[in-house]
């Protein structure tokens, strides 16, 4: 009997061994899921406190950005009434050369209109009838060669060019 009772008792303590490792089993796994579950809460805080930052930063910058945009209006501005000025310059001096070249024109109009009546024009027809200095060379040589030669003599010869000068 003793021997049945304690088989009994023993697959009686197996089993509650079981039971209880069982058991704590699942409240390991219980505890690594809560453990996970914590560690990805802890990621998401994480997550979403960087991306605060990280927006805290972008608008940060973007306040910047709008201040430096203000500063460079102003200063714009400020440009832009000197580069009026400027070329407000720029016109009364282009308006002033045109005006001082017009001027020009009509003083050397008026000094033409003076001078023209000291000028005359000669017309002489009698030059149009006139031989030219050419003409009235060949006609000499041609008058002072009535006897021609024979011969080499008679040739007219040519000038020396510079370049054969020295030869």
């Amino acid at each position: 009997v003793s021997t049945q009772s304690t088989g009994k008792e023993l697959a009686k303590v197996q089993s509650e061994e079981e039971r209880l490792r069982k058991e704590l089993s699942a409240t390991e796994k219980e505890e690594k899921r809560r453990d996970l579950a914590a560690r990805q809460r802890e990621k998401v805080l994480a997550f979403k406190e960087k991306k605060q930052k990280e927006e805290e930063e972008r608008r940060a910058r973007e306040r910047e950005e709008a201040k430096h945009q203000k500063s460079l209006r102003t200063v714009s501005s400020s440009d832009l009434l000197r580069l009026h000025q400027n070329n407000m310059k720029l016109v009364e001096k282009k308006q002033q050369r045109e005006q001082e070249k017009i001027v020009a024109e009509f003083e050397q109009r008026e000094r033409l209109e003076r001078l023209k009546p000291r000028i005359e024009a000669k017309s002489d027809p009698g030059r149009l009838l006139q031989k030219t200095k050419g003409q009235i060379n060949r006609e000499k040589d041609r008058s002072s060669t009535v006897n021609p030669t024979i011969g080499s003599r008679g040739m007219p010869s040519r000038a020396v060019p510079s370049w054969r000068a020295g030869l």
